[in-house]
């Protein structure tokens, strides 16, 4: 346990000594979760690029786009993020607010500020998860509902400097 970076380099090995596509895009997904774990999220996404390379039997491409989308969000590269997601909901629409999807779909509708979108994020969720899941997922939908019709008052740059000049400080307060 603990042994990313040798799983990610075993994971190479896979990678450049088989022929079969199939075992090279398992094999290339497996090695950018052991990238994700060492919170290497640039090196996995141009291991994530080449699976678009491959000429594979098994359609794997969605856990392509949406690993694409996570590890650029982790990156902090939301506007990438955010056009890989609109690919994997575009080419894979079923998946659209189902799971882990819905859930990544919320994060960037949060980051962007899209705060009516994520209510809706929440309620499908809602909507497909069993009864145990359900009773919390409403608690998070009624605290989220709380949270974004809250007004937040940004402080005035232009009041602070005032106060500062008046009393050394005083703008840091306010």
């Amino acid at each position: 346990s603990g042994k990313y970076f040798e799983a990610a380099v075993a994971y190479e090995y896979v990678f450049y000594s088989q022929s079969d596509p199939d075992i090279r895009g398992k094999a290339n997904l497996a090695k950018v979760q052991a990238l994700k774990q060492l919170g290497e999220f640039d090196k996995a996404i141009r291991d994530l690029q080449r699976s678009f390379m491959l000429r594979t039997s098994v359609d794997y491409l969605d856990q392509v786009y949406y690993e694409l989308a996570l590890c650029n969000y982790l990156a902090g590269d939301y506007t990438e993020s955010d056009a890989w997601f609109a690919q994997l909901v575009f080419f894979y629409p079923q998946l659209r607010g189902s799971g882990r999807t819905g859930l990544l779909g919320a994060l960037l509708d949060t980051q962007s500020g899209n705060y009516k979108e994520v209510i809706h994020w929440i309620e499908k969720g809602i909507a497909d998860s069993d009864l145990q899941n359900r009773e919390r997922m409403m608690e998070i939908l009624t605290a989220y509902r709380e949270i974004s019709t809250r007004k937040i008052r940004l402080p005035d740059k232009e009041k602070a400097r005032l106060y500062s000049s008046i009393l050394p400080g005083l703008g840091h307060i306010y």
